[in-house]
């Protein structure tokens, strides 16, 4: 999907830095990951970046990385020069009209998801498919005959349909004085199909860009530009919700996120860096506050 490009100005404010619903281990990681450059062990690479800020020379630059496969069963996508991707909106799937602009009317939407199929599994009534409004998903996984396609199919490395994402970011605030890190749990819901002249990465539903950098600043024509969010998805039987482990009927992108929360935080507890402090905790704040819009809900 082509977007036009937001990003946040920093102008002259002094930043700070302080995890926001992040656990201190994953933290760490997206850290140690950004300061080591690129990807070791990659699964798959050839794969490009949409991206304003992107310079064309580097728009191969991204891959699927498997350097944390076999110990924590993680697989990121990552660039090259410290970066990972950025988010673009995908508004496939169940289509509600009126939209309210959010989503717009994008030629290269589509009326299904890839999941389509494991979700009618599921036989929950009312439901056809992920919807981009309430499902936080991610696409993650390229197919497609195009020519300048680049196969992957997360399957293969034991990434199951429909389970746990996570998506880290920095981010800065409205106040333009802190920068925060944030997390937002989500699931594996499309793959890009391949319909344009390369193979891209960095993608993921409305719901999922609303939850991370909150609504209105992203939507079906205007993405995150900057490469600084890390996709991660998990592997094994373990990350996925199920039937009965996810609120699929729910009708607010806060219920759903609130339903897998408890799930996400046991996937991100396997990411253990031996620089990390605090173990895989629920990111709390400590302040009382809640440390993210989809916790809180319905508590």
């Amino acid at each position: 999907m082509r977007m036009q490009f937001v990003f946040t100005a920093f102008a002259s404010f002094t930043i700070r830095t302080r995890a926001l619903g992040v656990p201190a281990n994953v933290k760490t990681f997206y850290n140690n990951a950004k300061a080591q450059g690129q990807c070791q062990k990659p699964i798959k690479s050839g794969f490009h970046d949409y991206n304003h800020l992107t310079p064309k020379s580097t728009y191969t630059d991204w891959s699927y990385c498997g350097d944390h496969k076999d110990d924590w069963g993680i697989v990121y996508i990552q660039g090259k020069n410290g970066q990972f991707a950025n988010m673009d909106i995908d508004c496939d799937g169940v289509s509600r009209e009126p939209n309210s602009g959010r989503c717009g009317h994008n030629p290269t939407d589509q009326s299904v998801t890839a999941m389509r199929d494991t979700l009618r599994g599921y036989a929950i009534t009312g439901l056809t498919d992920l919807d981009t409004y309430v499902h936080p998903y991610v696409v993650f996984g390229n197919s497609g005959t195009n020519p300048h396609n680049v196969p992957f199919d997360p399957r293969d490395v034991g990434v199951l349909p429909l389970s746990i994402m996570l998506i880290v970011t920095p981010t800065v605030m409205a106040s333009l004085i802190s920068l925060y890190m944030k997390n937002t749990c989500g699931i594996w819901g499309d793959t890009n199909g391949g319909e344009r002249d390369a193979s891209y990465v960095g993608e993921a539903s409305l719901a999922t860009g609303e939850l991370t950098f909150g609504a209105g600043v992203v939507n079906g024509t205007v993405s995150h530009e900057p490469n600084d969010v890390l996709y991660i998805a998990f592997t094994g039987p373990t990350a996925v919700p199920g039937r009965g482990g996810a609120a699929w009927a729910a009708n607010t992108k806060d219920r759903f996120a609130a339903s897998i929360y408890q799930q996400c935080m046991a996937m991100a507890a396997r990411i253990q860096p031996a620089a990390a402090s605090g173990g895989g905790g629920g990111g709390d704040t400590g302040d009382g506050s809640c440390s993210w819009a989809g916790h809180c809900v319905g508590e």
